[in-house]
């Protein structure tokens, strides 16, 4: 195996489990050719001090300290730092199995591919749950294959989210792509698609050395993130993207719409009392396509949506809007 790669971490006030996080790279010792690339995004708790230590420690440890610009902006800067030949990312939180990305790494690097997509293990509150690819056996994906993922998919977020850091990019994929600096919410989506769009060899890897950490108290203190107006955000620019190149992302974007209704509804009645709110929750429910509800399944808006749902999709309009008035009075 002669391919070498580069992790990219971007950091941001992450004291608390950073330490797992670079200790779990540095377990690969000499059994592939590797370097660490650290962003330190403004953090102003212990985090640079503690990457510092790391980088005098071993050369293939690298940091950069820059003022908070947003995980974008440092992953950004740690793709244009990276040396080496193949590129994945870590987050701050997570943690890799050295022996298993070793076995990972080997299979992608004799694919000899561009793109390599493998599946990923969640933590939470200490349980282990392995979240597989359901893509297949090991191999290198048609280029129908490749369409349906990306459109079917990926595109629409169905059984495959858009996480960088579940993928191997080779350099010269990445030439020209860069994370979109001006998105909160779906920024890793983007930059998924755009690369999945571009590779012109893409394998399956099902075999998973990632630990994906569940932080909930991550997820409360960055409720902005998932705010309406960032996914509204988020959609509108891979919009964008599939009208210039050109891309059929129909039902991608329907799918992706979905919990954007969903957001808006719960809004309208948080934010608004008596005929109001009854006027609010009428006034989102026209506003949706009739062509895109014959498409939708419960689990596009959520489960507390599943009457509305059936309802819809057997033409009884007027009755799933009397529903969100039951749901949300």
């Amino acid at each position: 195996m002669s391919k070498s790669v580069s992790f990219i971490l971007p950091v941001y006030n992450a004291e608390k489990h950073l330490a797992q996080c670079i200790d779990s790279v540095l377990n690969l010792k000499k059994m592939v050719e590797w370097e660490l690339v650290i962003i330190d995004d403004g953090s102003v708790d212990s985090s640079l001090s503690i990457c510092n230590r790391y980088a005098e420690a071993d050369s293939r440890v690298h940091v950069l300290h820059v003022e908070n610009g947003g995980v974008s902006r440092a992953r950004n800067l740690g793709l244009q730092n990276a040396r080496n030949e193949v590129v994945t990312f870590i987050d701050a939180d997570d943690w890799i199995d050295a022996s298993a990305f070793v076995k990972t790494f080997q299979s992608f690097v004799q694919f000899d591919v561009e793109l390599g997509i493998v599946p990923f293990y969640s933590s939470e509150s200490g349980k282990i749950k392995e979240n597989p690819l359901a893509l297949g056996a090991d191999r290198i994906l048609s280029l129908e294959e490749k369409d349906y993922i990306l459109k079917r998919r990926l595109g629409a977020g169905i059984d495959l989210n858009g996480y960088v850091w579940r993928c191997f990019f080779s350099k010269d994929l990445l030439a020209d792509i860069k994370f979109d600096v001006s998105l909160k919410y779906n920024e890793d989506v983007l930059f998924c698609i755009e690369t999945l769009y571009k590779a012109s060899k893409v394998a399956v890897v099902n075999n998973a050395y990632y630990y994906y950490r569940v932080n909930l108290e991550q997820l409360s203190s960055n409720k902005g993130t998932y705010s309406l107006e960032n996914r509204i955000a988020g959609w509108r620019k891979i919009k964008e993207w599939a009208d210039l190149n050109d891309v059929d992302f129909e039902f991608a974007l329907m799918r992706r719409r979905c919990p954007i209704y969903a957001r808006k509804f719960a809004l309208a009645a948080i934010n608004n009392r008596g005929f109001e709110r009854i006027k609010a929750l009428w006034s989102i429910h026209r506003e949706i396509p009739k062509s895109e509800i014959c498409q939708w399944k419960a689990s596009f808006l959520g489960k507390s949506f599943v009457p509305y749902v059936l309802l819809q999709r057997f033409h009884l309009g007027f009755f799933g809007y009397i529903y969100l008035l039951f749901r949300f009075f």
